[in-house]
């Protein structure tokens, strides 16, 4: 009948260790162990609890980075689109401004050569 009672008092709560393992490896971390007890076990359960309250800590912290992270690159993006938007512009307006000064220099050129025509047949 000891012997009974004792095999009872390690393997129960042996199993709920194995039990808190499982649902960790599972990847669910809702739980913890509500048993007070003063020896190894007891020591066993605290040190579970912790691990999983660790890993939920991790968990929301890396989701918060993420979200952080997501939304950084969410606004980088729209720089960038901004920034390039721009610069088509910008690269348009330069275009037409050496399309513009190119017409300045053929008038220039023809001027120019009018004015030694002019000059040449006024003498």
């Amino acid at each position: 009948m000891f012997i009974l009672e004792e095999r009872k008092s390690i393997s129960n709560p042996i199993g709920r260790i194995v039990d808190s393992i499982e649902k960790m490896s599972n990847k669910n971390l809702d739980f913890e162990i509500y048993e007070k007890r003063g020896d190894e076990i007891g020591k066993l359960y605290k040190s579970i609890n912790n691990v999983n309250k660790n890993f939920l800590e991790i968990i929301t912290k890396i989701l918060k980075i993420s979200k952080s992270v997501s939304s950084s690159s969410k606004q980088l993006s729209f720089v960038s689109r901004e920034v390039s938007e721009r610069a088509s512009e910008q690269a348009s307006s330069t275009e037409e401004i050496s399309s513009s000064m190119e017409e300045m220099l053929a008038t220039i050129n023809s001027n120019t050569k009018n004015a030694i025509e002019t000059n040449e047949i006024s003498k």
